[in-house]
């Protein structure tokens, strides 16, 4: 604020003729209205560095929406893969339910071992 009013003084013949030829003669009229410029410039700056902050959060934001909607699709096909599965797993025999549950109960075998077990 020093340094507005130390230009006003020693530049005083300069600033009270403004555009028009007309004299501002009210020195504290002037040094106001370059105190309300100065606080205004001060306004924008900071209403730009908050948008700016704003928009960089907002698009962290969607992309981590994007990659939570990548993970859903995804999870979603799975679903949907099983649920498929899963209708076609009941029109199976009985004997091949059988096979499957001692497959899933067992973890893993081979052609012998179901051959084995199910007389096959």
């Amino acid at each position: 604020m020093k340094n507005i009013e130390e230009y006003i003084k020693s530049n005083i013949n300069t600033i009270n003729t403004n555009h028009d030829g007309k004299i501002l003669n009210n020195t504290s009229f002037v040094i106001d209205m370059l105190q309300k410029i100065n606080e205004t410039k001060n306004l924008a700056q900071g209403s730009q560095a908050i948008t700016k902050d704003t928009n960089e959060k907002s698009e962290m934001l969607i992309e981590r929406l994007e990659k939570f909607e990548n993970v859903l699709n995804k999870r979603m096909e799975g679903i949907e893969c099983l649920i498929e599965h899963s209708k076609k797993s009941e029109n199976l025999t009985t004997t091949d339910r059988q096979i499957l549950n001692f497959i899933k109960e067992k973890g893993f075998a081979c052609a012998d071992d179901v051959q084995n077990v199910f007389k096959y």
